[in-house]
């Protein structure tokens, strides 16, 4: 795509930067949704610890122990 628009020269990255600006204005929260971009596995792991936590008080694990 890059090559098809080599005819532009030194507009390209004027058109670049104009093309970053129209998606930050269209998607402010991003091109994906949270729970595939970095965002949401931050969270994801964020919340694990308490998760184990509360299993640990209930007394219930998803671990199996083998002997």
């Amino acid at each position: 795509m890059l090559e098809g628009l080599r005819f532009l020269g030194e507009w390209r990255s004027l058109l670049f930067g104009v093309l970053i600006i129209v998606v930050m204005i269209i998607r402010p929260s991003g091109l994906l949704k949270a729970s595939l971009g970095m965002r949401g596995r931050l969270n994801k792991a964020a919340r694990e610890p308490e998760y184990r936590r509360d299993q640990a008080k209930s007394g219930t694990t998803d671990e199996v122990h083998h002997a």
